[in-house]
């Protein structure tokens, strides 16, 4: 069933959108890569607290690692590195290159979105504690 879902993202009407930001290809161009999270599409997941029976929770999250395997499977020889998959959602956090992002444009459909991915600092002061 997923490589039906993988054909007809690659043989649909592509729209004129690009799904990766301008800034994430252009800083992809600039350095050679660039950190993204991939979200996946037909995996159609549910909240887990919404299921109620672990089989059902089990389905889902194999769902989601078989698209989890079937993306690294379409970029297989292309420059990436995977840097995590979440078991319970839809989403592979990757180090890519220009031709992987160009790669997982093409997989539209089965690829819904790409966000650059950062690491969030932040600092919160607590009363009593110097820095």
């Amino acid at each position: 069933m997923l490589s039906v879902c993988l054909t007809v993202a690659a043989t649909a009407g592509a729209p004129d959108r690009q799904i990766t930001p301008h800034h994430v290809m252009e800083k992809a161009a600039a350095i050679g890569h660039a950190s993204v999270i991939v979200e996946l599409g037909g995996a159609a997941p549910v909240p887990e607290g919404r299921l109620r029976h672990p089989g059902d929770i089990a389905v889902q999250r194999q769902n989601i690692g078989q698209a989890q395997a079937a993306l690294r499977a379409s970029l297989r020889g292309v420059g990436h590195r995977v840097v995590r998959e979440y078991v319970s959602i839809p989403y592979v956090a990757l180090q890519a290159t220009p031709d992987a992002l160009r790669m997982l444009e093409a997989m539209r459909g089965f690829v819904t979105r790409i966000d650059e991915d950062f690491e969030l600092n932040f600092w919160i002061p607590l009363p009593g504690i110097q820095a």
